[in-house]
């Protein structure tokens, strides 16, 4: 199984550039649109949870948008 650096790459990849601007936009609002957090985990990179209020993001995946924002 793909590690979780690869797994981000190629669901970055598959990102229109409308996504790729909403996935960078968590920077700033510190919230995922409902459309990219299907996609996550659609991707298996975020686990569908109830005490997730407000679209947080594990660290490994907040720390790749951040790395794509810079």
């Amino acid at each position: 199984m793909p590690g979780n650096d690869e797994r981000l790459t190629r669901w970055w990849e598959k990102l229109s550039e409308q996504e790729r601007a909403d996935a960078l936009r968590y920077q700033e609002t510190g919230r995922l649109t409902d459309g990219l957090q299907q996609s996550l985990q659609s991707a298996e990179l975020l686990q569908p949870t109830q005490d997730r209020p407000g679209h947080v993001l594990p660290a490994h995946v907040h720390d790749f948008l951040k790395m794509r924002h810079d």
